[in-house]
């Protein structure tokens, strides 16, 4: 006898969400903020669940613009805490991007030009180098969790397409000879 498949844990939990929202709930509260965002009335702005997508994670359309929103709780907070906020996924990768950047290129960020290559891959020059980065999640790269990260996906060239130099190494300073040692006094006792 075969045992039947259930669907994940968030499939279902998405689907009582939705059901006990109707309309309200996370939904009332995402729509203030893409009003702000895509510069509208909150009552032009229509928030859908996402299929498939954790409970957390709205798409609100309107003014002719979309965006994947995401609440965002600290470390073992319920969604429901009032300090959690709802930000739109693309602002949340493009910041982590830019950390990532300053970090691995050691450049100031506003010192470099970031390319949509496309969804889940940018092309990033600045400080004379080129890289590529790619978004890597364990869940569907248009979704936005803390497990995401952009991952380095060429090494370092130089914007003429050569690998860059490793910084000059330091001269070595010749060092200063110890001081001779004095013989021991002996103590007159």
């Amino acid at each position: 006898m075969t045992t039947p498949r259930r669907p994940p844990i968030w499939i279902i939990l998405s689907t009582t969400c939705i059901a006990c929202s109707s309309g309200l709930g996370l939904f009332q509260e995402v729509r203030p903020q893409a009003a702000k965002d895509f510069g509208c009335a909150e009552d032009e702005v229509e928030i859908q669940a996402v299929e498939r997508a954790p409970i957390t994670t709205l798409n609100a359309r309107g003014c002719s613009k979309s965006a994947l929103y995401v609440k965002i709780c600290g470390a073992g907070v319920d969604p429901s805490d009032e300090t959690c906020e709802w930000a739109q996924s693309s602002k949340l990768k493009r910041a982590k991007l830019e950390k990532r950047i300053a970090f691995d290129m050691q450049c100031a960020i506003d010192k470099v030009a970031i390319t949509e290559l496309s969804a889940a891959n940018y092309g990033v020059m600045g400080c004379g180098r080129r890289v590529t980065y790619v978004w890597n999640c364990p869940h569907a790269a248009s979704y936005y969790s803390a497990n995401c990260t952009w991952v380095l996906n060429t090494e370092s060239v130089t914007i003429d397409g050569t690998k860059p130099r490793a910084p000059a190494a330091k001269p070595e300073q010749a060092e200063e000879p110890s001081p001779t040692p004095k013989p021991a006094e002996k103590e007159l006792m």
